[in-house]
């Protein structure tokens, strides 16, 4: 069942997306391979980004969060993949779906900024080739409005003498230059919607500042949704003004970037209080016991009930359903309004 959102609780109940939204996505369920070898990646998922926001996900490897990036881009194979919702729009219109095998391949107003830069790019062409051909074949352009229009997004990515770098092959840029070429890449296809997947990951920390700078102004600049998913909460919690956190495939709370430092579901309060902060003194880093269940072997109840150090007999048994904690501020576990309030 969707749960109603900050934006409009009635709209949303009813199966409709609310009014300034871009992206919905309710009860999204992503399951690789068939019969009893199948894995069900991703959990009934809900997610909103409204128009012109930043929005995070964040949660340990294999918690799904790449995968529903990779949902709502479309480009899971359909031949070994299952992907079911009960709505995924964007600005109310229904977002078609992945292309079937042979098919042509149905283009989203969604972009993808991937992990690695230098696998998202060609070795063997020069970066004014790369550009050029996402121009021509989605924008329509003729050789020399595509080479105008590529200096126009080099510069907006901030690529130094963009017109003499259009010459240039991807291993003549630094990592961080060529994540920048990735985002102009991205931005080629005027998309409605940006989905950054652990973007800054394979970069040093002052490179993943400036990646993560660029990504806010083009965002703000061009009124684009942008989805951040990544690992890294410090990231998450300066970029997005709205957090969903996942665990074994599901979203174990969601609400304002505030979640980063007062969450209330016991999983994302294990994972602040995982991160080291020059505010406390401590003689060793605290963790989270125990390790994340496998994909599609998740145990019976809450997922997170062998590491929560609250969970009783009804969490072994029973799936919690998601509460509401305040406006647009929600946790899916069975303790949650026992638990006191806390801040770090």
């Amino acid at each position: 069942m969707s749960v109603p959102t900050a934006n409009d609780p009635a709209a949303t109940a009813t199966g409709r997306a609310a009014p300034g939204t871009l992206l919905s996505v309710a009860d999204l369920h992503v399951t690789f391979g068939k019969g009893p070898g199948a894995v069900h990646a991703v959990r009934g998922v809900d997610l909103d980004v409204d128009i012109g926001e930043a929005v995070g996900v964040v949660g340990e490897s294999g918690s799904g969060k790449s995968v529903t990036g990779r949902a709502v881009m479309g480009i899971l194979d359909p031949r070994t993949t299952s992907v079911r919702s009960s709505r995924m729009t964007l600005k109310g219109a229904e977002l078609p779906p992945p292309s079937r095998v042979g098919g042509k391949r149905v283009k989203r107003p969604v972009a993808m900024v991937f992990q690695n830069p230098f696998t998202s790019l060609n070795p063997v062409f020069k970066v004014g080739t790369l550009l050029s051909e996402v121009l021509r074949r989605n924008r329509g352009m003729n050789k020399a409005q595509a080479r105008t229009e590529s200096v126009r997004l080099l510069d907006a990515v901030r690529i130094p003498d963009a017109a003499s770098r259009l010459r240039s092959y991807p291993h003549e840029f630094s990592g961080g230059m060529q994540q920048r070429i990735v985002v102009a890449m991205a931005l080629a296809l005027e998309p409605e919607l940006l989905i950054a997947d652990e973007p800054t990951t394979a970069l040093d920390v002052t490179v993943q500042a400036e990646i993560v700078n660029l990504l806010r102004d083009l965002q703000e600049e061009r009124r684009m949704g942008v989805v951040f998913i990544s690992h890294d909460l410090g990231l998450v919690s300066d970029f997005a003004t709205r957090v969903y956190v996942m665990y074994a495939g599901r979203i174990a709370e969601d609400g304002g970037r505030e979640v980063m430092t007062g969450g209330r579901h016991p999983y994302t309060r294990g994972l602040v209080a995982s991160v080291p902060s020059v505010a406390q003194r401590q003689d060793r880093l605290r963790t989270i016991p125990g390790t994340p269940p496998l994909a599609g072997r998740y145990p019976d109840g809450c997922a997170f009930h062998p590491r929560c150090p609250y969970a009783t007999d009804v969490c072994r048994t029973d799936d919690p359903e998601r509460q509401v904690l305040g406006e647009g501020h929600h946790a899916a576990c069975h303790h949650v309004h026992e638990l006191p309030e806390v801040g770090r």
